[in-house]
């Protein structure tokens, strides 16, 4: 059996177990071999499992997302700072970071009417 034909195999296989991840990373792998041939397998299977749990952590997000039914779909670059609004861009970078929850965990409370909240670190 040729080359291909094991890959096409493997990648069949993988999507028949539901290891959507692994698949599209192992094909990533096939197609771009050259890339991937100073590493040893262990780093190449390293690479697939976290492909794997990326995808699934994307796939159950969107599906809560799905679920939410929100009206509105915000990211961070939608927001449009004004001096009514009450938010500062530097507070909003530093919600962004996340370094209040990784490095220095701090209470926050956003106080006031939806949309004209008051940012307090506490």
């Amino acid at each position: 059996m040729n080359t291909l034909n094991e890959q096409n195999n493997l990648i069949k296989t993988l999507k028949n177990l539901g290891l959507n991840g692994m698949a599209e990373a192992a094909t990533n792998q096939f197609n771009n071999e050259f890339s991937y041939s100073e590493l040893n397998f262990c780093q190449r299977l390293q690479e697939l499992l976290e492909r794997e749990d990326s995808y699934r952590k994307e796939m159950k997000y969107q599906r809560i997302i799905r679920q939410g039914k929100l009206k509105y779909q915000l990211t961070f670059n939608d927001i449009h700072f004004g001096e009514a609004d009450g938010l500062k861009k530097d507070d909003l970078k530093y919600l962004i970071s996340n370094h209040w929850a990784l490095v220095s965990p701090v209470n926050i409370y956003i106080q006031g009417k939806t949309g004209v909240g008051i940012l307090a670190y506490v």
